[in-house]
C-alpha cells in the first residue's frame, strides 16, 4: 500500500524478445546496460535481466524489467 496515495502497488514486469544481427551483441550489451541503469532510478524499481539464446534454441534475446509501482 502506498501511503501517500493509499493505493496498492501493483507488480508489473516488460519482457522484450528480440533476434539479434550477427555482429549487434556488443551494442546490444551497452544499450541494456544504459536501460538497467535509468530503469533503477526509477520508484519502485526491482530487478533487469538479459538472457542470451541457448545454443539449442532459436537465436533469440529476452530482456527483462520488473517493477511495483503505484
Amino acid at each position: 500500500m502506498n501511503e501517500a496515495s493509499n493505493t496498492v502497488a501493483i507488480p508489473a514486469a516488460v519482457v522484450i524478445k528480440m533476434r539479434l544481427r550477427p555482429g549487434v551483441e556488443q551494442g546490444f550489451s551497452s544499450w541494456h546496460a544504459k536501460m538497467c541503469t535509468i530503469a533503477a532510478e526509477l520508484p519502485g524499481f526491482i530487478s533487469a535481466e538479459v538472457n542470451a539464446p541457448a545454443a539449442s534454441g532459436p537465436p533469440v534475446w529476452r530482456a527483462t524489467w520488473r517493477s511495483c509501482g503505484s
